[in-house]
């Protein structure tokens, strides 16, 4: 997958929280929706503001590799860690909507601006491309293994996988295509929590007051839309 594609994956997870605050802004205003988005759910344990700066904790931790290494002539001679759990509790985007939503943008600005980026360092190939024909097949060869490259990049997922201190750190080989990948699908599974929490739960609102496909896997999205095609014709 080119990585504009997995930057558009977590930019749209992102927009998917981004409705969630303005529905509960819209339902009950500025002040009671901050309060709703920090109520903790009595069987989940956790409140949707909890599981916003969870999941935006590992997507942020990503991006943010990219955006700081991007000029680093050395970034592309060293094997990266990131590390997933050493992360900041209880901060002000758990309980705050405000802060929760600046760090989303914040966020989302980020993604943006790497497929900016992407897309004008295509642009630029394109006009190369032009401009010498000959080369043609070369330079658009040049140009995928440069975009699958930056998928590749090798870096160390770093995480606690047992209770037990003493256990420490597991690093495990990874890309940074592959964290990004990680980053949305980790971010649609707490969303789908999210959905139980708001319109069930807590019952903060009605199932039709976020988007159809809000916390829901693609595969899931994609096959269900398979059925209905299936369904249609079936029906004719």
């Amino acid at each position: 997958m080119a990585t504009t594609s997995l930057l558009r994956a977590n930019i749209g997870v992102l927009k998917q929280k981004l409705d969630l605050i303005t529905a509960l802004q819209q339902k009950f205003g500025p002040k009671q929706a901050s309060i709703r988005f920090a109520e903790v759910c009595p069987i989940v344990g956790a409140s949707v503001g909890q599981h916003f700066r969870h999941s935006i904790d590992h997507m942020e931790l990503v991006v943010n590799n990219i955006a700081e290494n991007k000029e680093n002539k050395e970034y592309n001679n060293k094997i990266v860690e990131i590390h997933y759990d050493i992360r900041v509790r209880g901060r002000d985007d758990e309980s705050n909507m405000d802060a929760a939503e600046e760090r989303i943008l914040g966020v989302k600005r980020l993604l943006e601006e790497g497929i900016d980026a992407l897309e004008s360092s295509s642009s630029q190939e394109i006009v190369k491309v032009n401009n010498n024909s000959n080369n043609k097949e070369e330079e658009e060869e040049e140009e995928e293994e440069e975009e699958e490259g930056n998928n590749n990049k090798p870096v160390l997922a770093c995480f606690m996988l047992s209770g037990d201190p003493a256990e420490g750190e597991y690093m495990l080989s990874s890309t940074i295509g592959r964290e990004l990948g990680f980053a949305a699908h980790h971010t649609i599974h707490h969303l789908a929590m999210v959905k139980i929490i708001t319109t069930h739960t807590l019952k903060l609102l009605p199932s039709n007051a976020l988007p159809e496909d809000f916390g829901r896997a693609p595969s899931t999205v994609v096959h269900d839309k398979s059925a209905k095609h299936v369904n249609q014709i079936n029906t004719k």
